[in-house]
């Protein structure tokens, strides 16, 4: 596996989010004038407006004006997505792409956890040569994006964690599914947690704690604290109640019966 390093340029994918996030924050005084307008007006469920030098002006319905939201310079305001950011993004020209890539990246945060494990697992057992002094989570995250900007040249319909997990196997060129490593992580977590440490290789600083374990494991507080008590849920990784994500993640995709809705996007 190549060196990855945290010093250099910005990710192209966290600084397209970055850049969107900039414009349209420009945007953002004009779209919610051009929003409480809409409102004030109530001629019609969606509006179109018309933006010149950054200010909106109002035209008249969708039916009527509609064939004009195919032009540079006009906006559609209403609607199920009217929030003061979707405008703003219209408005900035940033909508698609930009939101094209803030679900990307959602998506690369949320698979970075189990990459996480991904890595300990194929490290511990050797199939993997650490050849960086990043910590585990400092390389998942670096490869996660690089995963995500592939899926980004090469969109697909839907983009959930599960996707930025498997082109990053495809990348890789080996590796278990996501399920497999899960049961193998968990299986042997402490054991491939020594063998880390014994290797000098950080894990990482990211942890949750209480109701933020409870929250990542997609139950109450109350349920959790329960099934950590009866041994149903994985005894803290760190002393003080702490767990790394990958912990957290694992047990919730090999849990039977239970939907992984929130790994499939």
């Amino acid at each position: 596996m190549a060196k990855h390093t945290l010093r250099g340029p910005i990710h192209p994918l966290v600084e397209l989010v970055r850049r969107g996030d900039a414009e349209r924050r420009q945007y953002e005084p004009a779209a919610s004038r051009m929003i409480k307008e809409h409102y004030d007006r109530a001629a019609a469920y969606i509006s179109v407006f018309g933006v010149e030098n950054g200010v909106g002006r109002y035209l008249g319905p969708e039916e009527d004006y509609g064939h004009l939201l195919s032009q540079p310079g006009y906006v559609r305001v209403g609607g199920r997505d009217n929030g003061v950011a979707n405008v703003a993004g219209q408005m900035a020209g940033t909508s698609s792409a930009y939101a094209a890539a803030v679900k990307l990246l959602q998506a690369a945060h949320g698979a970075a956890p189990m990459v996480d494990a991904l890595l300990a697992v194929t490290t511990a057992d050797g199939d993997l040569e650490w050849d960086t002094g990043e910590s585990v989570q400092a390389v998942a995250w670096r490869l996660c994006l690089d995963a995500a900007e592939r899926l980004r040249i090469y969109p697909r319909l839907s983009t959930g964690p599960a996707d930025v997990y498997g082109e990053l196997l495809v990348m890789l060129g080996f590796g278990p599914d996501a399920e497999e490593c899960a049961r193998r992580y968990l299986k042997r977590r402490r054991e491939i947690q020594q063998a880390l440490s014994d290797a000098g290789i950080e894990w990482g600083p990211n942890t949750v704690i209480g109701p933020e374990a409870a929250e990542r494991a997609g139950v109450a507080s109350s349920t959790w604290r329960a099934y950590v008590a009866r041994g149903e849920a994985p005894d803290e990784d760190l002393p003080g109640g702490r767990w790394y994500k990958a912990t957290i993640d694992a047990w919730r995709l090999t849990r039977p019966r239970v939907s992984n809705s929130w790994w499939r996007g």
